[in-house]
């Protein structure tokens, strides 16, 4: 089975497929264009430090040199107590999330090899905005086709790799 998913993925045609709020396949030639972030990291908002339900989240991202890192304040999105899972693939990837038709919400609907399993929902990602800068894109906070942008602003010349933050729910058939 591994090396089938090892196969496919080295023939996957990288090609963005996107179906209207389906999932997608990367293809870099046409993500380029749709490259047009601000620059920033994003925080909680008027720099407040959270609250006693608040997830304080340090993530490494990759840049040329090494690693930069940043620290992300933000409040769950699920009603019910969940957790932050960092997932990360190597550039090409292939990632199974929709825009949930109820809440919006960019969702998994497959597990992944790296650790996302179903109803997780796709928080924050790396991306690069016009500077040639890594940062963090807020997925939730976003439209779907924003999303779709700063997952594909992660091309092959700029990084070897895409940084996740899911959220889980603790009730999660998953959690293990």
């Amino acid at each position: 089975m591994k090396n089938i998913r090892n196969l496919l993925f080295l023939l996957l045609p990288l090609a963005l497929v996107l179906e209207e709020s389906r999932a997608f396949i990367l293809n870099y030639s046409k993500c380029a264009s749709l490259v047009n972030h601000k620059k920033g990291a994003l925080y909680m908002a008027n720099g407040k430090t959270g609250t006693s339900k608040s997830f304080r989240i340090s993530v490494k991202l990759p840049v040329k040199e090494g690693v930069k890192e940043e620290v992300i304040i933000c409040e769950p999105v699920l009603k019910e107590k969940s957790k932050i899972i960092e997932v990360r693939y190597p550039i090409p990837y292939a990632l199974d999330v929709e825009k949930n038709e109820v809440t919006g919400l960019p969702t998994c609907y497959l597990a992944g090899w790296n650790g996302e399993v179903p109803d997780d929902i796709l928080r924050y990602c790396s991306a690069w905005n016009e500077d040639g800068e890594c940062i963090i894109h807020d997925c939730c906070e976003s439209s779907w086709e924003e999303c779709v942008q700063a997952l594909c602003s992660n091309l092959p010349e700029r990084t070897d790799e895409v940084v996740l933050l899911f959220e889980r729910s603790l009730r999660s058939v998953y959690n293990v």
